[in-house]
């Protein structure tokens, strides 16, 4: 008995019975529908059951590419979109393949999408945790360097601080027993040490070490903190450049964990009898097991330079010091004053100055013989400092006037670079060390007032109204002139006692250097 039977039909319910629906049922286009046959006749005829199976698989095929679409969105859609659109895609394919043994080849294809889905989540969380401890450890990096470099901040302050100057030796005390304590650092027997907390949600500590002494690769002690003045050229063949004048400092600062906080003690951040540095490992018992006395996440190592600034004007010093004399000019209205120092200073065979205005010192007028003991380079008047090295010293750095202060910082050392001209707009005031790598001009009506040392790599005008007490120093020529009023400069040692004294000190002659995270 024959059974006409919509072949379609039977095929989606046998899908949706046995495998599930996807997004509900689905009828054919075209020649699915209602295309009737009968089992007996399909049966006697083999050319029309093939002609229907490569019909059925034309039709499936285009369907399954209408549907890529499914995996193509995938990246907006997530992880559980592309198992949907394989799931749908096992289901058609299934149904197509219903009667083919093929049909294994979808299921090996599944399983292979599965893995590679799994594949990109573990690559995933590997990317991304990958991406978080490097961002750790430049965190960590980061702080580690700001904490070796306030080791150096408190290096300099201990060289200032000294009572013996200048510094011959580097041996930072602690002696809280005496009146008043002694707190230079935290252990001695290394240098300068502090400890500090950086997180405490994250138990988190900072340390920093100037070192006395370390160990090299072949187990030989070296200072680590040591004297250069004889590097830099200040060697002592004279008693303003002493030994001490310029050291370098190294400064290690470390981002670590202590296992036990209530027990930890500074002293034995290391093994005992270092140099070398060994980190203390003994286990502590912890409530989440045993941890090393001391975990070091990361460490950095940093450098400079300090110098002390000293000031040797040449010849002992006056109110002018001149290069040549035939350059200088003091003109009506103009006054330079010594008191107790020469009013003019200038070496022998250089010719006279041109007086029109006041000169008085004692001597009025100084000419150095033989010319040779009158020395005004940059390195005999700042203690073998070039001009490189004042630039980096400098507290303050400018090529135009508008970029400087109305007043300059007290007991500063000002480099200009270029030819300043301080005006009734912009005067010349302050207290300290002003160096022109150019020619200076006070002009008229400028109402300047400046105590110090003023040294004028170049030409030097100085016009009334206007005040300058202290030390000139000029390599160029020199006028002073005055209309009404005078252009007056006068020796004052007192000035000169209180910039030595405040601008004596040591003080940063490099920038700092990172050179290297320490192991």
């Amino acid at each position: 008995m024959e059974q006409n039977v919509l072949i379609w039909d039977t095929q989606e319910r046998d899908w949706a019975a046995g495998r599930g629906r996807c997004g509900g049922k689905r009828r054919a286009n075209g020649l699915g529908t209602g295309y009737k046959r009968s089992r007996s006749e399909s049966d006697n005829n083999p050319l029309l059951e093939q002609d229907l199976r490569i019909a059925t698989m034309v039709q499936y095929t285009q369907r399954f590419r209408r549907d890529r679409a499914l995996v193509a969105g995938v990246s907006e859609r997530g992880i559980a979109g592309l198992i949907h659109a394989i799931c749908c895609w096992y289901g058609k394919a299934g149904m197509a393949f219903k009667d083919d043994s093929r049909r294994g080849s979808v299921v090996i294809l599944v399983m292979v999408a599965m893995v590679a889905v799994m594949g990109l989540i573990a690559a995933g969380s590997l990317f991304l945790q990958n991406t978080q401890d490097v961002t750790t450890d430049e965190v960590h990096v980061g702080q580690a360097v700001s904490i070796s470099t306030a080791g150096l901040v408190e290096a300099l302050s201990w060289f200032r601080h000294q009572t013996a100057q200048p510094v011959t030796a580097f041996q930072p005390q602690r002696d809280l027993n005496a009146a008043p304590p002694i707190n230079e650092t935290d252990d001695p027997a290394i240098g300068i040490v502090r400890e500090f907390e950086v997180s405490h949600a994250y138990g988190l500590w900072g340390r920093y070490e100037v070192r006395v002494t370390n160990v090299d690769s072949d187990g030989h002690t070296y200072p680590v903190i040591h004297d250069i003045s004889i590097e830099r050229n200040l060697v002592q063949t004279d008693p303003a450049f002493p030994n001490g004048g310029a050291w370098y400092l190294e400064s290690t600062g470390t981002i670590f964990k202590k296992a036990n906080s209530a027990t930890y003690q500074e002293t034995s951040f290391y093994n005992a009898g270092f140099p070398p540095y060994i980190l203390n490992r003994t286990p502590v018992q912890t409530p989440l097991g045993p941890r090393p006395y001391v975990t070091v996440l990361t460490s950095a190592v940093t450098s400079t330079e300090v110098r002390r600034l000293v000031i040797q004007p040449p010849a002992g010093g006056g109110a002018l010091c001149s290069r040549q004399g035939a350059n200088v000019t003091i003109a009506a209205k103009a006054r330079v004053v010594g008191n107790k120092k020469p009013g003019l200073i200038y070496p022998t065979g250089t010719g006279s100055a041109s007086v029109l205005g006041e000169l008085s010192g004692s001597p009025a007028t100084y000419v150095v013989s033989p010319a040779g003991n009158y020395v005004d380079t940059v390195p005999q008047v700042f203690g073998g400092m070039q001009k490189n090295d004042l630039r980096t010293t400098a507290d303050l750095y400018a090529e135009s006037v508008t970029a400087l202060p109305a007043v300059l910082p007290e007991y500063s050392l000002v480099y200009f670079k270029g030819n300043p001209t301080f005006n009734s707009s912009h005067s010349l005031r302050g207290t300290g060390i002003l160096f022109v790598e150019g020619n200076l001009t006070i002009d008229y009506d400028s109402n300047s007032f400046y105590s110090g040392v003023i040294y004028v790599e170049g030409n030097y005008i100085q016009r009334a109204p206007s005040m300058v007490k202290g030390v000139v120093i000029v390599t160029g020529t020199s006028r002073l002139e005055g209309v009404g009023d005078f252009a007056e400069l006068d020796y004052d040692p007192d000035i000169l006692s209180q910039v030595l004294l405040f601008m004596g000190q040591y003080r940063f002659s490099k920038p700092t250097t990172f050179i290297r995270t320490a192991d």
